[in-house]
């Protein structure tokens, strides 16, 4: 896939080293070309009518450009020329219009270290994952027991410059490898009485180490022969273990009743360390001394309960109640930067519990050709964990804010009039607030009379981040039989999304105003269950350019100017398909 980046070659020379051209420097410079590898297999199973099993492996590979190609600058308010440390940046503009000046970082000034490929200063982002699931089932009469393996391996690296502009003052490279296993077994009973139950555990277990060797500051350090200010690193490993089980029981013919209970276990542990510190650096004050590791560990268990009733008058139709819990575990944050003022408390935060109820109903009409349902849902968060990043001191955290309410509906519904032809719809009202929040960091130059007391804000009120309030979506499917055995299925769909703000900061650049999504495929295809699939696959069709996450632009001395992450842009694939 390219990037989305428009071809304008313009040298930049650094203002901050007279004379030198920042080497790849060129505004709008397209990104290069990704190269993406895929590969997925699948084999299934059944020896008897009482076992099967289905193996499924997946390998994904990519290399391109650097972890922000997908980010732009803009501004707001008075702001039209972007500048960094207040010198305007050479043929940039303002505008959201996938036009950016960014460049690599001179050479000479990339960070060395062992564990790091800089790539003389080229931004990059490059990794590999594997995935590998395999599932058992083994029947007993009335009693199924199944059994879920599961193992994940990624290794990634890359680096960014960390002003997001075209005058290249700070390059971040990074790599991180983890590897997770887990396992499931749950036994599942099918009687023909009135209760049935089912009953399993989880087991998880993941290590994950990370490097950053930032170079920040362009302070060189002799000895080690680098530029890099410190070289910080995290091994976390994670373990976790849940045991869950349900009943249902049919009171009458039309009432049924069910519960579950699921009791989670967790323990992350980690050591948090600066490798290296350079003793040149001028940030050397903000830097944790080197060696001076950090030892969190994080332990947490959980007792999440739920109960269901439900009453089906008839087959076609259903009603429910239910009242639900919910759980995620807390963990350890890693800075980019790791701070002196860090504790083996502050990089902790804690678990996120959901409480609430949802009432609904399902239905089918039409002689079976309409079926639709309508739910509605009251949550209360507590200690929702929320991402920020603070501009001013180029770090993020991960923390808990107090309590978030969401109430809203949701409706589906799906219309086939013909075996031929189905159309198919969604719609969602989430009315979302932080009912307490009054740790919010504060948005680089917000003053007190704009609500910053202390470097924190009260966004209490306010909906949360990615939170819109309305979405839906609507398309439909249509197959022709073409002859000779085969079949062609075009399918369209299309969906919108309200406004929201993209950041915990609530700065005024943040927000995201509504917008439209089209897809679009055409499959060709054998009538059988095995043989070829060709399908032609079309994303984003109209091109539609929304902001994913935003924050204020580092060392530009403008809080108008921004950074935006931004959605990828019209893709279309073939994919050819063998089923066997």
């Amino acid at each position: 896939m390219d990037g989305w980046i428009k071809n304008v070659a313009v040298p930049i020379e650094n203002p901050f080293q007279p004379g030198v051209a920042i080497p790849g420097a060129r505004h709008g410079k397209r990104s290069p070309e990704t190269e993406e590898y895929a590969a997925r297999l699948t084999l299934s199973w059944e020896p008897s009518p009482d076992f099967d099993a289905e193996a499924k492996l997946m390998y994904h590979d990519h290399e391109g450009n650097g972890r922000t190609g997908y980010g732009e600058t803009f501004c707001i308010g008075s702001t039209t020329i972007p500048t960094q440390s207040g010198i305007p940046i050479p043929n940039a503009d303002c505008r959201k219009d996938r036009v950016k000046a960014e460049s690599s970082i001179p050479s000479q000034f990339a960070g060395k270290w062992p564990e790091v490929d800089v790539k003389d200063g080229v931004l990059y982002d490059e990794g590999e994952f594997f995935i590998a699931s395999l599932r058992l089932n083994k029947r007993f009469g009335a009693l199924e027991l199944a059994s879920t393996s599961g193992y994940y391996d990624q290794n990634e690296a890359g680096s960014y410059n960390a002003d997001y502009g075209a005058f290249a003052q700070a390059l971040v490279p990074s790599k991180h490898d983890y590897r997770q296993f887990t396992q499931e077994i749950r036994l599942t009973s099918e009687f023909e009485g009135p209760f049935n139950f089912m009953v399993g555990g989880f087991f998880e277990d993941g290590k994950r180490y990370w490097v950053n060797a930032p170079d920040l500051f362009h302070t060189y350090d002799p000895v080690f022969d680098t530029y890099a200010d410190a070289a910080s690193t995290s091994d976390t490993d994670t373990r976790s273990i849940s045991f869950f089980g349900a009943v249902n029981y049919q009171l009458t013919p039309t009432i049924e009743l069910s519960g579950g209970l699921r009791y989670s276990k967790d323990k992350k542990s980690a050591v948090l360390v600066n490798k290296y510190v350079n003793p040149n650096s001028i940030a050397i004050g903000g830097l944790r001394a080197q060696g001076d590791a950090l030892f969190p560990v994080y332990k947490d268990d959980n007792l999440s309960p739920e109960v269901t009733v439900s009453w089906k008058p008839s087959r076609d139709h259903l009603l429910f109640a239910a009242y639900k819990t919910g759980y995620k575990a807390g963990g350890i944050s890693n800075d980019a930067l790791l701070s002196p003022a860090a504790t083996v408390d502050t990089v902790k935060f804690g678990n996120e519990e959901v409480e609430g109820f949802e009432v609904g109903y399902k239905g089918t009409l039409a002689d079976g050709t309409l079926q639709f349902d309508v739910t509605g849902y009251y949550y209360d968060y507590k200690g929702l964990q929320v991402a920020s990043y603070d501009v001013d001191a180029l770090r993020s955290r991960i923390f808990n804010a107090a309590k978030v309410r969401t109430t809203g509906v949701t409706a589906t519904a799906t219309f086939q009039p013909t075996d031929r032809l189905s159309f198919n719809g969604n719609l969602g009202y989430n009315d979302a607030e932080y009912v307490s929040f009054e740790n919010a960091a504060c948005y680089s130059g917000q003053t007190e009379a704009e609500g910053c007391i202390g470097g924190f804000q009260d966004n209490s009120g306010k909906a949360p981040n990615r939170a819109p309030k309305w979405n839906l979506s609507f398309g439909g499917n249509y197959l022709i039989d073409l002859g000779g055995g085969w079949n062609s299925r075009i399918s369209v769909s299309t969906s919108y999304s309200s406004s929201y703000q993209t950041n915990t900061d609530f700065a005024p650049g943040g927000v995201q105003d509504g917008y439209w999504l089209l897809n679009a495929s055409v499959r060709v295809a054998s009538d059988e269950d095995k043989g070829l699939e060709l399908a032609l696959i079309g994303r984003n069709l109209t091109n539609s350019y929304y902001m994913i996450y935003n924050f204020q632009q580092p060392f530009t001395g403008n809080p108008e100017q921004y950074y935006g992450v931004f959605n990828r842009p019209r893709e279309v694939a073939l994919q050819a398909s063998f089923r066997f």
